[in-house]
């Protein structure tokens, strides 16, 4: 099994980039097992958390039952992963609770504060923050992948929309058994998305010169982004220079190219209304034909439909004589008389669910083995579901000729506690003093002893 937990800023392409790996084979996340929490509000409970400086024992038994929960929910998968701005302030405690844990940290070029920017209102004080909150965030996030880089992958997110295959190898150096889909076996779900950039690439080109100007007067971000770009492993911007000014050669093929847009954007919005001119006289003529023969038509589809039905019912004729033909003969191989008794009761109670279950509360003595227990049972109990293929009913001994033999084992500490664990879930009462019933049956076992 593999995990992806994904963190980027939000002003970043990473949630476009955690959409293409679910696009392509990865698992979204279930909401939590009890709490019945979408991962993002996981995400966003375990920040209030862990985000402080001085976190009480509660917040941390708080954030494990959180994280626990959440882990329950997802054990049938594969691989599966969630993305939220909100996971950096938990990286470092998911890598301490879940072994098989992988990182994608995502970042993008600074601009992108002001595209996510109201320009209208825009202030020197408002701009100064969102600068400060960019390089706060990314600092940690450096941080972070340059202590756990076999864990991590470190990329810029608009590159990695546009190179799913090297995102593709990079993730799965993260999760091996993770198979991502090829782009020609997915099919392109971003139509509206690219229209929509065409449309605005003029007032993007501006607002990128805009940005590059304004961010030579904050060399901490310049810095920092371009230490990021040292270490992605997926990337396509260039470094920031804040010595380099932007040339009049550049301003100027920039103009040049926001015209041209202009008159392709003009050429292409008459082309298409040329085209709904033509379709709308094709759709008269084909209406005018259509009535002409909609007698006819109909007459013949009643034919059809009339035949179609009575071959479903000669079908379902059929299949009821075969079904009845199938019960009658199972009723003949019912004969009367008494089953032979068969032996092993012993070995079939210690392969049932309740001796399997304390087996495993038995076996859990180290601290990090008690820790995870909640999500070590989960697993005993669907795994023993999957392999009898229904739900769990107690063991029936009547056909054992050496059942005494099974009251032995019945004795057994694993024994008792599973039992007492199952049977807990009868009523919210016995629930409640499920640790009390088992602190009795180790005491019992142990004087008994």
């Amino acid at each position: 099994m593999s995990i992806i937990i994904q963190a980027g800023h939000k002003t970043s392409k990473s949630k476009e980039v955690m959409e293409k790996l679910y696009e392509r084979g990865l698992d979204r996340s279930k909401e939590s097992y009890t709490h019945k929490m979408t991962a993002e509000q996981v995400s966003e409970t375990l920040y209030k958390v862990l985000a402080r400086e001085n976190m009480s024992s509660a917040n941390e038994k708080m954030a494990d039952n959180v994280m626990t929960d959440f882990l329950l929910a997802n054990l049938d998968f594969e691989d599966w992963g969630w993305e939220s701005d909100k996971n950096l302030a938990g990286l470092e405690y998911w890598q301490q609770i879940e072994p098989d844990v992988g990182f994608v940290l995502v970042f993008d070029h600074p601009r992108t504060i002001f595209e996510f920017s109201s320009i209208n209102t825009l202030t020197v004080k408002t701009l100064n923050q969102k600068i400060e909150d960019w390089v706060k965030y990314n600092e940690v996030l450096l941080e972070f992948y340059e202590k756990n880089q076999d864990k991590s992958i470190l990329i810029e997110g608009s590159s990695a929309l546009s190179n799913i295959a090297g995102l593709k190898e990079q993730v799965k150096r993260l999760a091996s058994t993770l198979d991502l889909k090829s782009s020609w076996q997915v099919s392109s779900t971003n139509t509206a998305i690219t229209k929509e950039r065409s449309a605005n690439s003029s007032y993007n080109i501006l607002l990128g010169l805009i940005a590059e100007e304004t961010l030579t007067n904050y060399p901490e971000v310049i810095t920092l982004f371009n230490r990021l770009l040292s270490k992605a492993s997926i990337k396509e911007s260039d470094s920031i220079f804040k010595t380099k000014r932007l040339g009049v050669d550049k301003l100027v093929t920039s103009l040049n190219t926001i015209g041209l847009q202009q008159e392709k954007t003009l050429s292409i919005e008459k082309e298409a209304q040329l085209k709904n001119e033509s379709l709308e006289r094709a759709l008269r003529e084909q209406q005018s034909k259509s009535k002409k023969h909609s007698d006819d038509a109909v007459s013949q589809s009643n034919q059809i439909i009339l035949e179609q039905l009575l071959q479903a019912q000669e079908e379902l004729e059929r299949l009821y004589q075969e079904r009845s033909n199938q019960k009658e003969q199972q009723s003949n191989f019912k004969k009367p008389g008494t089953p032979k008794k068969r032996y092993g009761a012993a070995e079939a109670i210690k392969a049932d669910l309740p001796y399997k279950l304390g087996n495993v509360m038995v076996s859990a003595k180290k601290p990090d083995q008690i820790a995870k227990l909640p999500i070590m049972l989960m697993k005993e109990y669907k795994a023993f579901e999957k392999e009898s293929g229904s739900l769990y009913s107690p063991l029936k001994l009547d056909d054992y000729a050496d059942a005494r033999e099974a009251e032995k084992v019945k004795k057994h500490l694993s024994y008792q506690l599973g039992k007492v664990m199952l049977d807990s879930k009868q009523s919210p009462k016995k629930l409640i003093s499920l640790p009390l019933n088992m602190g009795k049956i180790i005491v019992g076992f142990k004087k008994n002893k």
